[in-house]
């Protein structure tokens, strides 16, 4: 059952309220809680069957717009994402408001290559998202290392509490001033 929106109604299971402007039409939908789209495609007039769970554990056909049904099949697969990135995210603390953005990408894209690498199953060897992020990461810092040789110190550290003389007087005379030709 569905009729014309109007402010603080009562809404029963299954029923909605609408509104149509200038081709966009808001649903307000009664499910165990009142839930609104905003829709642009759907006519809200048009209506599907949905089946519902109850308390008890049966369930119960009930009306709903297309725009709540169309809703219900595209939310799985965020769902989904949002679960396989949730498992293992990088997001860190900040306060600049773009790292956030940057961690939040790289998340999405680690997400989207390991749902690609899933599908081809290029090796039986890695099964789940954990062991593909630790390949991929092992793969990223191959071969890098912060310290050119292992335990040596750098020349101005080789005394403790000294500069040597070559380090310290390395610039010496070529900041002196020089007279200008005016």
């Amino acid at each position: 059952m569905h009729k014309r929106m109007k402010e603080n109604s009562k809404l029963a299971r299954g029923e909605f309220q609408f509104e149509i402007k200038r081709a966009i039409s808001v649903v307000k939908w009664m499910e165990n809680r009142t839930v609104t789209f905003l829709s642009s495609l759907h006519d809200p007039r048009e209506t599907t069957v949905v089946k519902r769970k109850n308390k008890d554990g049966t369930s119960t056909e009930i009306f709903c717009p297309e725009v709540v049904a169309e809703y219900n099949k595209i939310i799985s697969g965020v769902d989904s994402f949002d679960k396989l990135r949730e498992g293992y995210t990088l997001g860190r603390r900040s306060v600049k408001w773009w790292h956030r953005i940057f961690y939040c990408l790289v998340d999405v894209d680690i997400v989207i290559r390991f749902v690609l690498w899933k599908i081809n199953k290029r090796e039986n060897g890695l099964q789940n998202q954990l062991a593909y992020r630790i390949r991929l990461a092992r793969q990223l810092i191959a071969g890098f290392s912060s310290r050119k040789i292992r335990d040596q110190k750098p020349v101005f550290l080789a005394k403790k509490g000294k500069v040597p003389d070559d380090v310290r007087l390395a610039s010496v005379g070529v900041h002196q001033p020089v007279l200008g030709v005016t």
